[in-house]
């Protein structure tokens, strides 16, 4: 693993085999433990600032050198040190997942990975979760219409841990529970192909983002010419998700639930999830209500 490491670092950016020992010397004690974690091993990024603080301190100086900050960017560069940490998913194995949670059940975990995979765990398989991102969850309880509100800190034991606004703790069994969401985080975009069935857009909207709904139909020559500038929207601004909904005939379900009769039917919910405007089949109106919307 040292050797490896430190080639890594060596052929990078033209860093030497001196520069790369000092890099090794300071990070290898902080790797952290178990090494099996999904995607590689991770270290301490708290950690290893403090030991190279201390370091800077005492007058040791890495040959080459310049700052921390050059340091750091070496190491994001190669992979083995990251200031962007996601939620940490601990399994029965002793697996750890490194992932920003979107959603929990009583029975499963959903996980977005960095690359927008998203993985579902059975939750007799997670021992326990770790939270990191600080944003806001809302758990509903079965029976209950309103929604437990609160940032969540962990969930060990069969137990949702969150801090309320006013900084009390809130614990949430999962046995009560019927379903979480953490705002703003989910695939930025999906397309929702259920036969023409009926659909919840309160379940489609992306609470914290500006979700596009594009009611489309794969036979639709129009649907099919501002399709790929609906699914630009997402690359263009890391604040919209779109979420497309194929309607397949005019006679299914989902059509008559929401009185579409002509598509492209595209509409825009802001981060309450409420609608901005009406529907609409023009792109460039579309791009008005989105920013509309952020207002």
């Amino acid at each position: 693993m040292r050797k490896s490491i430190k080639d890594r670092l060596a052929r990078s950016g033209g860093i030497s085999k001196r520069m790369s020992r000092c890099i090794l010397r300071t990070i290898l004690p902080y790797r952290t433990k178990p090494l099996k974690v999904q995607g590689g091993v991770s270290y301490d990024y708290e950690k290893v600032s403090e030991a190279v603080a201390r370091q800077r301190r005492a007058g040791a100086t890495c040959p080459g050198e310049e700052s921390m900050r050059s340091m750091w960017v070496v190491l994001a560069c190669v992979g083995v040190a990251s200031s962007v940490r996601g939620d940490l998913v601990t399994l029965a194995s002793g697996v750890r997942v490194e992932a920003s949670v979107m959603g929990l059940q009583r029975d499963i975990v959903t996980v977005l990975d960095a690359s927008g995979t998203e993985t579902q765990y059975k939750m007799a398989k997670v021992q326990k979760i770790e939270f990191t991102g600080g944003k806001p969850v809302t758990a509903y309880l079965k029976g209950k219409k309103e929604g437990v509100s609160g940032v969540p800190i962990a969930l060990e034991k069969g137990t949702l841990t969150l801090k309320e606004a006013g900084g009390q703790k809130r614990q949430v069994p999962l046995m009560y529970l019927e379903r979480a969401t953490i705002t703003g985080v989910a695939k930025p975009f999906e397309v929702i192909s259920n036969n023409g069935q009926t659909v919840d857009l309160k379940r489609l909207v992306v609470p914290g983002k500006i979700t596009v709904v594009d009611f489309f139909a794969e036979w639709c020559g129009p649907c099919r010419a501002m399709g790929p500038l609906i699914e630009g929207l997402v690359k263009e601004d890391t604040d919209v998700a779109v979420r497309k909904v194929d309607i397949v005939r005019w006679d299914t379900p989902v059509c008559q639930q929401y009185g579409i009769r002509s598509v492209p039917n595209v509409r825009v919910f802001d981060r309450a999830g409420n609608q901005v405007g009406n529907a609409t089949c023009s792109f460039d109106e579309v791009k008005r209500l989105i920013e509309k919307a952020k207002q």
